[in-house]
Parts: structure tokens; sequence; C-alpha cells
């Protein structure tokens, strides 16, 4: 604990005594105390001072004014400043005047607010006799308005027969300024990162802070017993004065070392070793940093230097490395080295431009100068013996070896440009799909309304061919030229149903090659004599499920089409195949579906297409023949038709030489059926209810089943119809039921004919072909299906076959 201030007496050999006042104060480290601070202060003139005061006030006076100390004499309350030395005076910038003229306000403002309580109660109570404190610390304000810190010394006299305070001041400015440096110093030392260490000469460690015990694992009084080669692994007794040594010389050394903890710990260290001498003794002052996180990032360094070099020579795509003053290669990987040729040297001697045709030179240049050079350029790049191929650039600026780099990344494209082509290609195809699907929806809906049409048109034409079937009179050429026109739009319906995808009239297994023999045997007198044709035929060809007129309707088409190409002859080629396309094609195709086909080709050697003119040759009323020599419906009822069967069609052609119609077609187990050909009219009994929103219709149809000796009833939509069944259900045999009527559809009128009787006979009519919803009837139990417009041989033989059933 700090030792209250007490005066001595010193009486040295042929000397006058001396008084000295002594103020002790302990040093710790942490809790420990290590030393004191000891503070002597002379005061033997203040004590013969207060000698010569009590002999002789003059002599006092005297002796004040020429003392180090300021003194002053101060009594009454408020304060009065009786007396004030010329010291005193000094210290606080003022005359003794001056001092001694101030009031007590102005007496007041010498001392520091924050110190000025303390200051005047503890004077007024030591003039009261009280025990106070007589030795303290305090701030005082000179004139200029400076803050000193002052000791006072104080005790009660009496002065004129007066109790008075007399007080000695002493300017403790510097020193305070000292120790507040010291205890910043030792902060600092003590709470530094690095530990530090005080080593003598003889490598005593004479000081350490809490940083130096706390990774070492030792207390403060092992350390200080202990020498530095105790702990550092690179001296030994003869080495540290060897250390030693050169520290003198060169004052300042930084080493790495390693230190070994009390557990026996190695770890690595930076020392920073710094030579002092103070009063004729040599110190080392130390500081010690703890690297080990530091060579750890370095080895981490060198392992990410190996890595990155081992990506970088390893990774399959070229990098190359180069100045960005000079443009010349600083370094370049294997891939590189392989991919164009050149070595490693010839590399080094060349730039950039010289992978580049000299027409990407300004492009190329741009782009490396460019801010934004970190997004991936295309190119063309050259390789050492000539080849040409496209690639991919990613630059970004590095740091090379202490100089400023572009890094290029090179990717060779030419597969993924191939991949784009293919996706182009495949887009371009969907986008063709969709607009043919538009179209056919459009065709599809004006076939089924002139189908509608046509039904009252050529019904009452063929009622009329029975009551005038002689062709000579005027009355039956002109139903003949009705007739004619009607199946002239009948067909040209057909083809719109065809190309819209309105379904299958009757689909039943055929075999390909036998359609495809007679359907060139009828087209011969289309053929001019100097067109050949040939047969390639897969003998075993699988079977397929289609409707053989339309199968027809596709390979006249074709032919016609080979025909017109041919104008100055050639050979038509007719090829079947079967062939199964799996996942891997189906992928690659996504329109393709993986199973067993039949591949029909047909190929001519004719003038061939252009790309532009094969963009459009399945869209409707496209022809390249001229208003007056084509519909531009043959191609387009061909992908139509094909469509509608599952299956696909595509055309190789170039411009003179010759194209190739390829057509996919699903594979069936069935066996193939013969075509037959019937022109009698069956004629029968019984009553059939005709369901139909279209009044024509009814009427038409109403007169040519009554023709065939039936007996009519009419419904104009499906609510009357159910109506009229459930009331006459019984007398009922027969229902041809329309599948396009506003209200209820033709399917929920079915579906409610059943409820009334699950046997009832039903055959659907329809302007469209036999589509998705027709066959989902079919499979619900409908028993056939007729197409608008009636054809009289067709209906009364349908008719008649089902009631007979």
């Amino acid at each position: 604990k700090e030792i209250q201030p007490h005066i001595i007496e010193y009486s040295p050999e042929n000397r006058e005594k001396i008084f000295a006042e002594i103020n002790a104060s302990p040093l710790k480290e942490g809790n420990n105390i290590v030393g004191c601070i000891a503070i002597l202060r002379n005061i033997t003139q203040h004590k013969l001072l207060e000698e010569s005061l009590r002999e002789s006030e003059e002599k006092y006076r005297n002796l004040v004014e020429y003392m180090l100390e300021g003194i002053a004499v101060a009594r009454d309350v408020p304060i009065r400043l009786v007396y004030a030395n010329t010291t005193l005076a000094n210290m606080v910038g003022y005359t003794v005047e001056e001092l001694l003229s101030f009031s007590p306000e102005n007496l007041m403002k010498l001392i520091h607010p924050d110190d000025r309580g303390l200051f005047f109660q503890r004077y007024e109570a030591r003039l009261r006799g009280e025990e106070v404190p007589s030795r303290y610390e305090f701030r005082a304000i000179r004139k200029d308005g400076s803050v000193i810190w002052a000791k006072i010394s104080s005790s009660q006299i009496i002065y004129k027969g007066k109790p008075a305070i007399q007080a000695s001041f002493i300017d403790i400015t510097e020193q305070k300024k000292s120790e507040k440096e010291l205890q910043l110093m030792k902060f600092s030392i003590e709470h530094s990162e690095d530990s530090v260490f005080w080593i003598d000469s003889s490598a005593n460690i004479i000081y350490v802070n809490n940083t130096a015990c706390r990774s070492l694992g030792y207390s403060r009084d092992e350390l200080l017993s202990m020498k530095i080669y105790d702990i550092d692994l690179n001296y030994t007794e003869e080495k540290w004065k060897e250390k030693w040594e050169n520290l003198k010389k060169n004052r300042t050394i930084t080493v790495e070392s390693l230190h070994r903890t009390r557990n026996g710990k190695i770890f690595p260290v930076e020392v920073l070793f710094n030579y002092l001498k103070v009063d004729d003794k040599e110190y080392n002052f130390a500081f010690v940093r703890d690297i080990t996180e530091r060579k750890k990032s370095e080895e981490e360094l060198r392992a990410s230097e190996q890595l990155y070099r081992s990506l970088f020579e390893d990774i399959a795509d070229p990098i190359l490395i180069f100045d960005q003053e000079t443009y010349r290669f600083l370094d370049c990987n294997k891939s590189a080295i392989k991919r164009y040729g050149y070595t490693r040297e010839e590399f080094l001697n060349m730039a950039p431009h010289n992978l580049h045709p000299s027409e990407e030179l300004k492009i190329v240049e741009k782009n490396i100068d460019d801010q934004e050079t970190i997004l991936p350029h295309r190119y063309t790049h050259i390789t050492k013996y000539g080849e040409k191929f496209p690639v991919e650039i990613h630059t970004q600026e590095i740091m090379y070896k202490g100089k400023k780099a572009w890094i290029s990344i090179i990717r060779d494209i030419t597969e993924r440009i191939k991949a784009e082509e293919e996706k182009r290609k495949l887009q371009e195809q969907l986008f063709y799909a969709q607009k043919m699907e538009s179209i056919g929806r459009l065709a599809g809906g004006i076939a089924h309304d002139f189908n509608n049409i046509l039904t009252s048109v050529m019904g009452y034409a063929e009622l009329l061919k029975m009551e005038f079937p002689d062709t000579t009179t005027s009355e039956g050429k002109a139903v003949d030229v009705i007739l004619r026109g009607t199946e002239r739009a009948a067909n040209l319906t057909k083809q719109l149903l065809g190309f819209a995808r309105g379904g299958k009239y009757n689909p039943v297994p055929i075999n390909i090659n036998d359609v495809i023999r007679d359907v060139v045997s009828m087209s011969e007198k289309i053929f001019e004599k100097n067109i050949d044709v040939n047969y390639e035929f897969e003998q075993k060809v699988k079977t397929i499920e289609a409707d053989r007129t339309q199968m027809e309707q596709v390979l006249t088409n074709l032919i016609i089409n080979a025909k017109d190409a041919m104008p100055l002859g050639g050979t038509l080629t007719f090829r079947t195949e079967n062939i199964y396309i799996d996942k891997e094609y189906s992928n690659k195709y996504p329109e393709f579906k993986t199973g067993n086909y039949v591949k029909i080709s047909v190929s001519d050697t004719g003038i061939g297409m252009t790309e532009e003119v094969k963009k459009h040759i399945f869209e409707p009323f496209f022809t390249t023949k001229g208003l007056a020599k084509g519909t531009g419906l043959g191609l387009a009822t061909v992908y139509g038709i094909i469509k509608n069967h599952n299956g696909y069609i595509n055309v190789y052609s170039e411009a003179g030489k010759g194209t190739t119609f390829n057509i996919y077609l699903p594979a069936s187990t069935k066996i193939a059926v013969r075509k037959e050909k019937n022109e009698k009219i069956f004629r029968g009994s019984g009553t059939i209810l005709l369901i139909d929103d279209e009044e024509d219709v009814r009427n038409v149809a109403v007169k040519q089943l009554e023709s065939l000796g039936y007996k009519v009833i009419t419904a104009s939509d499906g609510i009357k119809a159910i109506d009229i069944y459930a009331r006459n259900r019984n007398n009922i045999d027969l229902i041809l039921l329309d599948m396009i009527m506003p209200g209820m559809s033709g399917i929920k009128t079915y579906l409610n004919l059943k409820k009334i009787n699950p046997d009832v006979k039903v055959l659907i009519i329809s302007g469209f072909s036999q589509n998705g919803r027709a066959t989902e009837l079919l499979e619900k139990g409908a028993t056939g299906f007729i197409q608008k417009p009636f054809n009289l041989y067709r209906l009364s033989e349908i008719i008649y076959k089902t009631l007979k059933e």
C-alpha cells in the first residue's frame, strides 16, 4: 500500500543536517509488487524557514522568498491571501502584488473547477483545526488559461494572532506527464498482441508482458527466472553470445524462430530484437509474434498454388496468360499446346493476334481494351497447321508474378455451334408444327361446314338422279353436272380434312406394298414415257393400321408432285423398310416416339427444291405451279393425313438434285385386309331416329332414308332426341347422331341415350372425319361412323348391315 509522506533527517559527514520528505508507492505487475517508486524532496530550507519564523518573521520572509517551492499564507473565510512568495507567483503567472490583491472569488478561480470544492473544503476544515489530509495533488489555472498540476503541503499556524494556513506548492506538471506516459506505455505493452521481452546480455529474461505468459503457459515469475534459450530453440548459450554481438553491431534484427511452451508444444515465431544501452547497461528489447496462422496460410497458399498449377495444366480448355503492356504470352497450359500445336517456347514468343485471322484483329484489340473484357467473346482461332475453329474466350485481368496481365480461358465451341444449329432447326420445326396446327383447325372448321352444306346438295342430287336416270335428257344431264360438282367439292373437303388431321375415315390393317402397287397401277396414265418406276420393297414389311383411301390419296399426291418435278423425265423410286426408333434417336428428334415403324420413301430425280420452298411445302394453298395448275392442298393433305395416323413425314431435297419424302407410320401386328369395292344399294325396313341441328341435312337425309325403305323420326338437338327416344324406344331400331351440335353435344346425347337403353344402336355422323371424339364414342359402344356428305351406296350398306346384326 501507499506509504504516507514523512520527513527524515540526515547528517552527512562534515555537512549540516538535511531534512527530506519522502513519498513512496508500490510498483506492481498484476497482483505482484516488484518494486516501488520513491520521490525524495529536500525540505531543509522549508524546515529552516519554519524555525526562522519562530525566531523572526523578517528572517522567515527572506528565506521563503528564495525557496524553490511556492509559499503562501491564507486566513479567514472566505479566503484571503496574506502572503505569497515570488516562486508561487511565477508558478501561476501572476505577480505577487496581483495575488495579494485578489478577492476571494478571484482566488477560487485559480483552482480548477473539478478540484475547487475539495480544495476549499479542506482549507476551511484545517483552518478550524480539524484533521484533514495536509498533502494532496490538485490542478491550478494559470493566468494564460493553461492548467498545471501542483502538490500542496499545508499546516495551521497563528498569523498575527489569528489562525491561518501556511502552504507550500510544488509544480508537478512534468512529473504527471511522465507518469501518464509511463502508464500508457505500460498499458500498451501489457495489452499488446505480441509478446514483449526485456533480456540482458547474459540471456536473462528480466521483463515479460501478459501475452508472453499466456502464449508460453508460464507465470511471470517463472519466466523471470529463465534464460531466453530455455524457450527459444534457435539459441544456446554460445549462440546467444554470437547473436548479442551481431545485435550490438546492427542494433535491430528480425528473425524467424521456434518457441517451446510449458507443455512442450513448439510453434513458429517472428522476433524483432532491439539493442538498447541505458546507464552503461545493455538490454535487448524484443517483440515476439506468433506466426502459426501465417505459416499455415503460407502453406495453404503453396498448396493452393500447386493446385492452381495442376488445374491450370490439366484443365481441358486451353488457357493463355499475356502481358497487358507487351501483349506477349507469359504462360500457357498443356491443353493450349495440344490444341494449337505450338511448344511452350513458341507461345512465349507470340501474342494473341498470332492466333486470329487478320479480319478479326481490330475486334480483338477493341475487346481486350474494353472495360467489359470479363464477358465472353466469340472468335475464330488458327492452329499452327492452319486449322480454323470457332472459340469462346473468357478474359479476366489478373496479377501474374507482380505484373498486370490478362488470363484467357479458351473453349472450342465447334460442337456447341452444331448443337445450337440443331436446336434452331428443332425450334423451327416446332414453330412450323404449331403454325400447321393452327391452319389445320381453320381448314377443319371450313371443311366441316362445307360437308354439312354438301350433304343436302348431294343428297337431293342423288334423289333427283333416281327420278331422272336418263343422262340424255336435259334433266338427267343437269343432275349429272350437280353430282360431279358435289363430288369434286366433297373431294376438296376431304383434302382439307386430311390436312386438318380430322381423323381416319376407316382405319384397317393394310400392307403398304400392295397399296403402292395399286396406286402406281391406277396412276400410270399420268406418267410420261420417260419416267421409270423402281420398287425397293421390304419383302416382309410390317402391317400398318390406316385408312386405305387416305393412304392412296397420300401416294397419289406424292406421285403427281414427283411427275411435275421431272418434266424431262427421270426415275421415281418407292422404298419400304421396317425400322425401330430407339430412345437415343427419340431424344435427338423429340417429335419421334420410340417403337416399330414402317418407313416409306418416295424419291424422284427431278429439279429439287430450294430451302425457302422446303419451309412452306406443307402449308395449304402454297404452290410453285401457278394458280391455274394446282390448288396447293396436295402436300398439305399428305402432311395432315400422316400426322393424323400418328406418323411423321420429312423431306430431303436440293435444287437440281431431286427430292425424297420419308414417311414413318407405326407398325401393327394385325393381318392386312384386301380392298373391297361396292356400288350396290341396300334397302331395308325399320324406324330410324335422325338427330342433326342442320335443317337442310335433316330434310335430305329423311328423303334418302325413306327412299331406302325406312321410316324416319327427326330431332334438331340432343334434348329433344332424348325425350323422343324415351317415349318411343321400343319402336326405334337405329339412331343416326350428329357429333357437332349446339347445346348438348353428340357425346353427351349418346351417353344419355345409353342410360335409357344400354343396347341402343347408334351410327355417328359428322362433317369431320373419324377423329378423337368419334373414336371415343365407338369405344363406348357406338355401332359405326358415317362421313358427311353421305354417299348413298355407303350409307345404305352401313345401315343395312347394322340393322341385320
